[in-house]
């Protein structure tokens, strides 16, 4: 074997394991952008190289765009600037025809077909020419394994080599497994004996047997990694977890090991008779190039660009017609009654508004869901917990929720029997006789069900225990936060609500995806009550003195969870409180249970209800207990910017619930601290929630998860779409679609802050792969001034031009 072919196939196979994308397990299912790999490509190369490797499609279709344009949201201003941007050099009448061109192209039903080649792997190229199944056969058997292995007790037979490695223990598997040759090929019990310990050189014996060239590996690696994207998503996630604790271990290279064997089995078995007749497979992928400049062009992406640059314009539009000179003050306004903080998540955009509008004296708070405070919930009795911050962050410090005794006993025999049933349920002894013994039994909770009544079971009523944490860190921790929240020079109020928020939702394995992504998929119950017993210690507040961020002595600092699905917000240890904030507090649950009601009337439409309904209140409430409903809320749907500023800048302004609004104030902002966090983390996160929703969107047979009704939870990590095939990468169809219309537009995030671009271009110097991002046009970065509303768009380069302007 040469050696230089050799090295280049094993940079090959390094570089093709990079480009997927992590997947999080159900129980931490949080969005995460499934481009992520391709991030340090321009955006368009990166959807190319999909579209080529993976079979994707990136375009609705024209009706989707022939609606938006009828509708006067896409203007022909739009269209001229989405084209002078890509197209400066045309002649005025060439411009024109290209005009014409775009607004022929969305009378059609469907986009021409892309001229595109068919996916890059031997079986992919042998079922399109024989009309066989061997790739999703394929598939459906490395799934099956990874099920296996990965199982995390949900299997009634455990895998006897779960102990080995992956590639290990599907050797030792597939040795035994007849299925591929009941399937029709021969020799695949003996073919895997031949096969050696070493996964990587196993890659690499197989590439060349394949005959695929060294300059089109890396792309026929990325196209097999694909046909199991799942799988290999998860072993992007535990790698990614090692490396969080400092681990390099890199299992993806197993995974391709083992789908690789699968097609030189197939090519041993049949490759003598399609060697003469099949192309070169590096030829067929490197004569894409051409085509790939066609499509970048493509009426499609054109439209879709116009669609963005529409949202934008109205978002500059709202925000630039709020003059900073209407707002000023002669004089220094009231202090606010209360200050609640909320997630950056666009559902707290709503209730935030409706709050503001019910108790006009307070003031609500725009900051990351985990308020700065990245720690792991202990449950009571557990030796280990969640992870409650992004998932770009490891917690800095274990927090144990403290139960009563009393407390303990009841979860521990309600995990008891929940495990008993669990395995009775599903015990082969018992299977033919489940109903019989268990059917009188199970009526009740049945009935329960139906008739949504059963708990939800979320909240046990825990206090953390914040005693065990070193001072040095609680006191680090709450001077960051307050640091950030902009409160490190005062202008705190009285009553202080931090709120987190979370789901009610029943019978829904993508439950996480609901909840906080700030943290980690779970809710911030935990970071709420943690940050309040801290920030409420006399002696942290005493050591922040000392560091100069004073705390009044009469703020109070409360805890709150938001339930996103019913909008109700719920206070957590109000008895702990001083008598003298009592008043502070009766009516700011005038203020929240007001809101309430004018959020539910916000959002009942979107949810097919009637606003004015005696019964929206039941209804709501309802849909959060209902185990058959597929859409209890929207979560994230219709997110397309994202602004850091004062609220004086959007308060009392619609967004509609698609802006992320983290509050931003540059002026005390010292260092720039706060600006190189926000564009870092928060920004990032955004964009990755951004991404995520736009791929389940555009193309949701590769990036979503289909049809929520028949999905089948796999290892427990994860749902098959039915009863096999690859676990499935993002969101459903009932996440998406209301049955007639889409609720998420696809389009890229928009960043708009508040600050100078030279400030915004010092972060950005200093973190290129946030650089990157805005270069590569992952998401749109635009910089406004304090005094003005004049927007600048930055290049990620350190270039900057009209924000007005495409």
């Amino acid at each position: 074997m040469n050696p230089d072919s050799t090295s280049g196939l094993t940079h090959s196979i390094s570089e093709a394991c990079q480009r997927i994308a992590p997947l999080w397990p159900l129980n931490r299912f949080v969005a995460v952008n499934p481009f992520v790999g391709l991030a340090g490509t321009p955006f368009n190369e990166a959807l190319d190289s999909l579209e080529r490797n993976g079979g994707c499609s990136f375009a609705l279709p024209p009706g989707y765009y022939r609606a938006l344009y009828h509708s006067g949201m896409i203007s022909k201003e739009d269209l001229f600037d989405v084209v002078a941007g890509i197209h400066p050099q045309l002649f005025k009448s060439a411009f024109n025809a290209k005009i014409k061109d775009l607004l022929s192209s969305i009378q059609a039903e469907e986009w021409p077909e892309p001229k595109i080649a068919s996916r890059n792997f031997f079986s992919s190229r042998w079922d399109a020419r024989h009309g066989t199944r061997w790739e999703s056969f394929f598939t459906d058997e490395v799934s099956k394994w990874c099920t296996a292995y990965f199982d995390q007790g949900q299997a009634l037979w455990r895998m006897p080599w779960k102990g080995k490695p992956l590639y290990a223990a599907w050797r030792e598997a597939s040795m035994r497994d007849f299925n591929p040759e009941a399937e029709g090929l021969p020799g695949w019990r003996n073919f895997v004996r031949r096969l050696g310990d070493d996964p990587e050189l196993e890659i690499i014996k197989a590439a060349t047997s394949l005959n695929i060239p060294a300059e089109a590996a890396t792309d026929v690696f990325h196209s097999l990694l694909l046909s199991v994207r799942g799988w290999a998503g998860h072993l992007q996630f535990l790698a990614h977890e090692e490396r969080l604790n400092g681990v390099v271990r890199n299992a993806i290279p197993e995974i391709l090991a083992i789908r690789i064997a699968y097609e030189a089995a197939l090519y041993e078995a049949v490759g003598g008779k399609e060697a003469a007749s099949s192309p070169d497979p590096g030829k067929q992928v490197l004569s894409t190039s051409e085509t790939i400049l066609i499509r970048q062009q493509s009426a499609a992406r054109l439209w879709q660009r116009a669609h963005e640059r529409a949202m934008q314009r109205s978002l500059v539009t709202l925000l630039a017609a709020r003059n900073p000179a209407d707002q000023s003050e002669s004089t220094p306004p009231a202090p606010p009654s209360f200050q609640a903080v909320f997630c950056i998540d666009v559902r707290s955009e709503v209730y935030r508004r409706a709050l503001e509008q019910c108790a006009p004296g307070g003031e609500t708070v725009g900051f990351a869901g985990f308020f700065g405070f990245p720690i792991e919930a202990i449950p009571g009795g557990e030796k280990s917990g969640t992870s409650q911050c992004p998932v770009l962050l490891k917690p800095v410090v274990a927090v144990p929720q403290a139960s009563t005794p009393q407390k303990l006993t009841k979860i521990e025999e309600r995990k008891r029997a929940a495990s008993s049933w669990s395995s009775f349920k599903s015990s082969a002894v018992s299977s033919f006789v489940f109903v019989e013994t268990a059917g009188l039994g199970f009526v009740a909770k049945l009935l329960r069900d139906l008739l949504n009544r059963g708990a939800d079971g979320r909240n046990e009523g825990f206090a953390v225990d914040v005693s065990g944490i070193p001072f040095d860190t609680r006191l680090r921790l709450a001077a960051g936060a307050l640091r950030h929240l902009g409160y490190s020079k005062g202008g705190l109020a009285r009553l202080v609500l931090l709120c987190g928020h979370g789901c009610e939702t029943k019978n829904n394995p993508y439950r996480s995806s609901l909840d906080c992504g700030a943290c980690g998929g779970n809710t911030g119950e935990s970071n709420a009550r943690t940050a309040v017993a801290i920030l409420n210690q006399p002696e942290v507040r005493s050591g922040l003195k000392d560091m100069g961020i004073l705390v009044p002595e009469e703020t109070w600092f409360l805890a709150g969870l938001h339930n996103t699905t019913t909008d109700e917000v719920h206070l957590f240890d109000l008895h702990t409180a001083p008598d003298s904030h009592r008043t502070e507090i009766t009516r700011l649950q005038e203020g929240l249970a007001k809101a309430t009601l004018l959020a539910r009337r916000e959002r009942a439409r979107s949810l097919g209800l009637d606003p004015g309904s005696p019964a929206l209140n039941a209804e709501i409430a309802v849909r959060a207990k209902d185990w058959s409903q597929v859409r209890p809320e929207w979560g994230l749907a219709g997110n397309h910017a994202f602004i850091a500023a004062p609220r004086k800048r959007t308060r009392g302004l619609d967004l509609g619930g698609r802006v992320f609004l983290h509050d931003y104030h540059h002026a005390t902002d010292e260092g720039e601290a706060t600006l190189e966090l926000l564009l870092t983390a928060p920004v990032v996160v955004a964009s990755w929630i951004n991404l995520q929703y736009f791929a389940s969107t555009i193309d949701n047979a590769h990036f979503g998860s289909g049809d929520k009704t028949i999905h089948h939870v796999a290892a427990s990590l994860g749902v098959y779409e039915g009863n096999g095939g690859d676990i499935r990468t993002g969101l459903p169809m009932q996440s998406l679609h209301d049955g007639v219309r889409w609720m998420h537009d696809p389009i890229r995030l928009s960043v708009c802050v508040e600050a100078p671009a030279a400030s915004i271009d010092r972060v950005l110097e200093k973190h290129p792969e946030v650089a990157r991002l805005v270069s590569n046009r992952w998401i749109h970065l635009f910089a406004f001034s304090e005094n003005s509303m004049q927007f600048l768009k930055s290049d990620g380069r350190g270039g900057w031009s009209d924000g007005r302007v495409c």
